[in-house]
C-alpha cells in the first residue's frame, strides 16, 4: 500500500497500531496510531489510560560505541625445520597494530570529545608478544 514489504516491522510499533486496510469506522478509532488503551471498568464505563514508561527511550539500554573505537590485532608466525623431528615454530602476536586509542562515549547530552582518549579500555598502545615454541 505504501511501497513497504508485507513482512515489514518497524523498531518500535505504538501499543494500538493503525490496522492494516484502515478501519475508520472502529469504535475507538482515536487510539489507533497510539499508547492509548480503553480498558473496560467494573461499573461498565470504559477508562482511556496512556501508558507511560517514566519518560524514558525504548532504547535506552542499548550500548553503542563512540567513534574511532575499533581495536584490529594480527598475527605472524615462521615454522622452521631443524631436523627430521625437531621444528621450531616463531609467532609474533601484534595488538591494536593501528594504535587506535579511540574516544570517550558520548554523554548523556550527546557531546564527545575528540580531545581526550578512552585509553583504559583495553585500547592500549600497540603491544607486541614474541614467543618461540620448540616442538619434536
Amino acid at each position: 500500500m505504501f511501497g513497504l514489504p508485507a513482512n515489514y516491522k518497524p523498531a518500535i510499533l505504538p501499543i494500538t497500531p493503525y490496522p492494516v486496510g484502515g478501519a475508520s469506522s472502529a469504535p475507538n478509532f482515536d487510539a489507533f496510531d497510539s499508547n492509548f488503551v480503553y480498558v473496560p471498568l467494573s461499573n461498565g464505563l470504559v477508562s482511556r489510560v496512556a501508558f507511560d514508561n517514566g519518560g524514558l527511550h525504548p532504547w535506552r539500554n542499548q550500548y553503542l560505541p563512540g567513534p574511532f573505537n575499533s581495536n584490529l590485532d594480527a598475527s605472524l608466525q615462521k615454522h622452521i625445520v631443524l631436523t627430521e623431528r625437531v621444528r621450531l615454530q616463531l609467532s609474533m602476536y601484534l595488538f591494536n597494530i593501528l594504535n587506535s586509542r579511540g574516544t570517550l562515549t558520548p554523554t548523556s547530552e550527546g557531546i564527545s570529545s575528540l580531545g581526550s582518549s578512552c585509553g583504559g579500555f583495553g585500547f592500549r598502545p600497540r603491544p607486541l608478544q614474541v614467543t618461540a615454541r620448540l616442538k619434536w
